[in-house]
């Protein structure tokens, strides 16, 4: 028998009697079955076995082509069979002609998404969470505001595009005391709700917080991570016109001694009230909502702060206390008295007076019960009086002075500023 290039093959042919050669069993294979024989090398490279002539054995089946892997078909030789050493290009074959393994698919896709899980998990969640909601710009937004009800800023801070700088609301802290005055609940997509174009999309939603209802839509787009985020800003609130320093004035607990003047700060969705933290005091019910947008309308424009209950009894007694002090001064000038300023003049000579002396009367009124105004703006109580105070007083020559036109009180402010050190003053 000769090869396509015409050379002899030395090797034991099965049908042919005079061989010589007994065949050999590969290992593998059944005792007593065809085994394709070997001659020497042809042109430096082994030859393949011979194809069994027509009508001898099954017809060669090609192996099943594996993903990404196509066989190139063999020449055809005369008689419709196929050339010896018209194998296809490629990997090797296995033993003894057997149809290559299909090459195994690569689990990487699973790998990365098992990675980026078991990162997400360790480094608190949030990307993880992102990453399965991510398919749907609706899940986003939704996503976006259960965490700001559960009070979870980190993770609605993960579903914006653009999260701000500014953090003065933005925090757990300022979100539970805003679910405990008002939750935000029923967050339910809108009908057709939902707007896509590509990359870009725009999602209306409905939601309560505390007894308000909000109908809003977000704008969001796919970032390069391919997680749909919401492109708005926060919403922005100007709370100069209620801010008042100096009274322990807070807001969800965040003092606004912290806050400069007409200033915009970022705010997320909830409820908000104003509080102050001074015992002479009382504000008065300054709460707001945000949605879409800060609702502020509610706030008192005057009025916000008014005295305490208790806050005239407390700053009588102090102007009381003060009276008394002052008329039992031992000096010609006692500090926020009103009254004192002697001058002795004897006939131009100016005499000494003798502190010790020195006794100062109420002559007529009362400051039993004053009507107390607040000044808000100086943190001052003001109040009128009408009291009539008389001076006498002895020089260090001996010589008796007495006053014949009293000094007469017409008010008295008390600063407030500190309600554990009240500082009264009578004009």
């Amino acid at each position: 028998m000769t090869d396509q290039f015409g050379g002899q093959f030395m090797g034991y042919q099965p049908n042919d009697p005079a061989q010589a050669y007994p065949p050999v069993t590969p290992p593998g294979q059944p005792q007593g079955g065809p085994v394709p024989s070997y001659g020497p090398p042809s042109y430096g490279a082994t030859p393949p076995p011979p194809a069994p002539p027509p009508g001898y054995g099954p017809t060669p089946v090609p192996p099943p082509a594996a993903e990404g892997w196509a066989p190139a078909a063999p020449p055809s030789q005369p008689g419709g069979q196929p050339g010896y050493g018209s194998y296809p290009p490629g990997p090797y074959q296995g033993p003894y002609g057997a149809p290559p393994e299909p090459p195994k698919k690569k689990k990487t896709g699973l790998l990365i998404g098992i990675i980026v899980l078991v990162l997400a998990l360790i480094g608190g969640g949030t990307t993880a969470a992102i990453l399965l909601l991510a398919a749907k710009p609706q899940d986003t937004v939704t996503a976006y505001l259960e965490a700001v009800a559960g009070s979870r800023t980190d993770e609605a801070l993960g579903y914006l595009a653009y999260p701000p700088s500014d953090r003065t609301f933005v925090n757990d802290a300022v979100l539970t005391a805003s679910s405990q005055l008002g939750a935000i609940t029923e967050i339910t997509l809108a009908d057709n709700g939902v707007s896509k174009q590509g990359d870009y999309a725009s999602v209306t939603v409905s939601y309560t917080v505390g007894s308000t209802p909000v109908y809003q839509t977000f704008n969001l787009a796919k970032q390069e991570d391919k997680a749909w985020r919401i492109t708005d800003n926060l919403p922005q609130v100007n709370l100069t016109d209620w801010m008042l320093y100096e009274v322990g004035m807070t807001i969800n607990g965040v003092s606004v001694d912290d806050i400069e003047w007409y200033t915009d700060i970022p705010i997320l969705p909830g409820t908000y009230r104003f509080a102050i933290n001074h015992s002479l005091l009382k504000l008065a019910d300054m709460k707001f909502t945000v949605g879409q947008s800060a609702d502020t309308s509610s706030l008192p424009t005057s009025d916000m702060i008014t005295l305490a209950d208790t806050a005239a009894e407390t700053l009588t007694t102090a102007a009381k206390a003060k009276l008394t002090t002052c008329l039992a001064a031992k000096e010609i000038d006692p500090a926020g008295c009103g009254f004192g300023g002697i001058i002795l003049n004897d006939n131009g000579v100016i005499r000494t007076p003798d502190l010790s002396t020195i006794v100062y009367s109420l002559k007529s009124g009362n400051i039993d019960n004053p009507d107390w105004k607040l000044t808000l703006a100086a943190l001052e109580v003001r109040a009128s009086v009408s009291l009539e105070i008389t001076i006498s007083v002895t020089d260090t020559v001996g010589n008796k002075w007495v006053w014949k036109n009293p000094n007469y009180l017409n008010s008295m402010t008390v600063d407030i500023s500190d309600p554990t050190s009240l500082t009264v003053t009578f004009k």
